[in-house]
């Protein structure tokens, strides 16, 4: 029986007509919103938008680096935030607990030995010995972390891969729909017969911000709403644990306007998938 979720392109290959992707942030919410683009890491390195990752450890990445630490308890109880601490050696122990916190929340154990080994790292002679001391205490008195911070969320796009714009593909690799846009905006790139290879996706997007663009406040986010009001939804790109191979897992980028095509699946922490037909904000 075929794929529900699928469809033949134009060659007579399956397209799915869904994408299953995650996307790590510090905040709770129950549908996506565009306005509040850059309120996460905020850096949009690869185009204004939402941003997704098919990898499920990538957004996990991303939810720990972007949410901070976990309170830390220590038999039973808080250890005081950061902000607050001076450079005495159990204070200096308190900081690189509740960073080691972050990658390993899961194993407080494995914590303390981590913060033993960032001290090690960073303080040497006299001055590291009372830092280990401290954090021998605290695994002795025993450590605990709270709730964890952030939300990592499973989501449905209801858009095929070949609608977006492929940073990495060759512009001949391009979905027609894509194709079609550019050449509407003026946005095919072009290179001179001398050089060797094929622009990509990724030169089409830079010429609609830098030539069409270039002098306008907000260039990237312009380009991205042309893009979708063109009718392509967003970008993909090879996610940092593919660049190298050329193929494999990609992180996505969801132009504003296409909020209602995203649907959350599950938050990571809830005891039960969201109910079917919630959206999915930031």
């Amino acid at each position: 029986m075929a794929n529900p979720l699928s469809q033949l392109d134009e060659a007579g290959d399956a397209v799915r007509k869904v994408i299953r992707a995650y996307h790590g942030s510090p905040y709770d919410f129950d549908r996506f919103d565009a306005s509040k683009i850059g309120t996460g890491e905020g850096a949009q390195a690869y185009g204004h938008g939402l941003y997704f990752s098919e990898a499920e450890p990538v957004a996990e990445w991303y939810r720990r680096e972007l949410s901070g630490a976990p309170e830390v308890f220590v038999g039973g109880e808080p250890l005081p935030p950061s902000r607050s601490l001076s450079d005495s050696p159990r204070e200096r122990a308190i900081r690189l607990l509740q960073k080691s916190a972050i990658p390993y929340y899961d194993n407080p154990v494995q914590a303390v030995r981590e913060a033993m080994l960032d001290a090690s790292d960073q303080y040497g002679g006299r001055d590291v010995q009372p830092i280990i001391d401290s954090l021998m205490r605290f695994k002795s008195d025993g450590v605990s972390f709270g709730p964890r911070p952030g939300k990592t969320y499973e989501v449905e796009i209801a858009h095929p891969e070949s609608a977006y714009l492929d940073f990495d593909a060759p512009m001949s690799a391009q979905g027609p729909g894509v194709i079609k846009a550019l050449q509407n905006l003026d946005a095919v790139p072009e290179l001179p017969s001398s050089v060797p290879w094929e622009p990509t996706g990724q030169h089409a997007y830079k010429r609609l911000v830098e030539l069409r663009l270039a002098n306008s406040r907000g260039a990237a986010r312009k380009a991205s709403e042309l893009l979708a009001m063109e009718g392509v939804p967003g970008i993909r790109y090879l996610d940092e644990y593919s660049r190298g191979a050329k193929a494999g897992t990609h992180n996505i980028v969801a132009f504003p306007g296409t909020e209602d095509s995203i649907r959350i699946l599950r938050k990571f922490g809830l005891m039960a998938p969201i109910a079917a037909g919630a959206t999915a904000d930031e």
